[in-house]
């Protein structure tokens, strides 16, 4: 799945923006919220006079609304020129006001204002997204890869809409009239003309009310895991790499407190990626697996496929097995193959752990697959693993740890330095562009090399 769509669908206060977020965020994706779409023809309505129940006025605002996603590795929507972030509240204020929410169902239910407006969603698909609404996965996109329906009561979705109004403190009487909308929005929902409210054929169907938010966020992207199976890559490797996260997401818990990720949004969503990483630690693994935005696809040292528990794990997860010094031809061609595929595949240059944190010597491996793929390059470091001691089984000070990804970068070698050169100088390059995103310390033992190092971005 290159581009990726994943549609929730679900009524008002079922949990889908929370939801959204974090598993757009988790797979590098768009966040398109459709409902954003009938709100700003409804604000348009009323901002012109015009009566949101008045086809014809209702329908002209529909055509002449601009739709479109601002540049960069993470799109936003934006609305007739103004950035819609629903990560960022005063960015959508205006769609949210009292009287937008009273005309938002009546400008919804109209036939004409939905068929005007289908094709300016579809137009916003071609990168992947995942699709927030109330029709995504039977109208909009019925053709996605993953179609999910959020469920909760009446009374549940009340509450958790009067608290993000009220910021948590409202009355019962505040509670009511909430509850008195929301069921008034379902009925307009539901028995409408045009695209209800159902449940997509083939959607994953999980209740809010008995699960948390990271519960029904585990469990799509477990769902997107095991839709991602081929042939050879059999369902089973998605379902162990599934048990992994969430044994490590218990784990965490425990031993890294408190957790950041900073640079997610330097991963490209879609297309060939190699992220390379220093490894410090055996949770280096787990780390990057857990928080990159894209699955990756490990090139593991081959004495690990010997173990009988270790190569079991690494085979099922279809590691690629190579040599510490070079990358063999059978380990180049399948990571060559796995790049044009447009997977992402991870890398540890220095092709073993260095505990104290500083960075070693690079091996020619990572420098050559570079090279030859033509791929972009995300340099990735987590620091705080260092300090980590997995014999304890529990950790009463747990240690403060960062995910880090910079920003992506291109090879190209000057012009004379050719085969096995031009490899070794594309693995100190990327060794150097490590090195930014840690103190001048952790780098000091290869200084001198990286000094000397010509130019390389392009």
């Amino acid at each position: 799945m290159a581009s990726p769509i994943i549609t929730i669908d679900g009524p008002s206060g079922s949990g889908k923006t929370t939801v959204g977020l974090a598993v757009a965020e988790r797979l590098g994706l768009c966040l398109f919220d459709t409902g954003l779409v009938y709100r700003a023809v409804a604000y348009e309505c009323l901002r012109w006079g015009r009566d949101p129940r008045d086809g014809p006025a209702a329908r002209e605002a529909a055509l002449a609304l601009e739709a479109g996603l601002s540049p960069g590795s993470r799109p936003r929507l934006v609305i007739n020129g103004r950035l819609l972030d629903p990560r960022q509240r005063s960015s959508t204020a205006h769609l949210y006001l009292d009287q937008v929410e009273r005309a938002v169902p009546l400008v919804a239910r109209q036939a004409a204002v939905r068929t005007a407006l289908l094709p300016k969603q579809r137009s916003l698909l071609g990168r992947g997204a995942v699709l927030l609404g109330r029709d995504v996965g039977t109208t909009v996109c019925p053709e996605a890869d993953l179609k999910v329906f959020l469920e909760a009561s009446a009374a549940v979705r009340a509450r958790r809409l009067q608290a993000d109004r009220r910021g948590g403190a409202a009355t019962r009487a505040d509670l009511g009239q909430v509850r008195s909308e929301i069921e008034r929005r379902d009925g307009y929902d539901t028995n409408r003309a045009s695209s209800p409210l159902r449940v997509p054929p083939g959607a994953l169907v999980l209740d809010t009310e008995t699960l948390s938010a990271r519960a029904v966020t585990r469990a799509i992207l477990a769902d997107f895991n095991r839709a991602q199976a081929r042939p050879e890559w059999p369902l089973a490797n998605s379902l162990l790499m599934t048990a992994v996260t969430s044994f490590f997401d218990v784990y965490l818990r425990l031993y890294c407190e408190p957790i950041r990720v900073e640079g997610l949004e330097n991963v490209p969503s879609h297309g060939p990626v190699i992220v390379a990483a220093r490894h410090v630690h055996k949770a280096d693994v787990n780390f990057l697996a857990h928080y990159s935005p894209r699955q990756l696809q490990f090139l593991a040292k081959s004495s690990l496929f010997d173990s009988p528990v270790i190569g079991l794990a690494v085979r099922a997860l279809r590691a690629i097995p190579v040599q510490r010094r070079v990358i063999e031809t059978a380990g180049l061609r399948r990571g060559l193959k796995a790049l044009a595929d447009g997977g992402a595949v991870c890398i540890f240059p220095e092709g073993t752990r260095n505990r104290d944190g500083i960075l070693g010597r690079p091996f020619p491996g990572a420098g050559m697959l570079a090279l030859r793929s033509g791929a972009p390059v995300v340099p990735a470091v987590a620091t705080g693993l260092e300090r980590l001691d997995l014999a304890r089984l529990a950790c009463p000070e747990p240690e403060p740890v960062t995910m880090r990804f910079g920003r992506p970068f291109r090879l190209q070698p000057p012009p004379d330095l050719r085969g096995g050169r031009a490899a070794r100088w594309a693995s100190w390059s990327i060794m150097g562009e490590i090195a930014r995103l840690l103190p001048e310390s952790a780098s000091a033992a290869i200084a001198p090399e990286l000094e000397r190092l010509p130019g390389h971005r392009s």
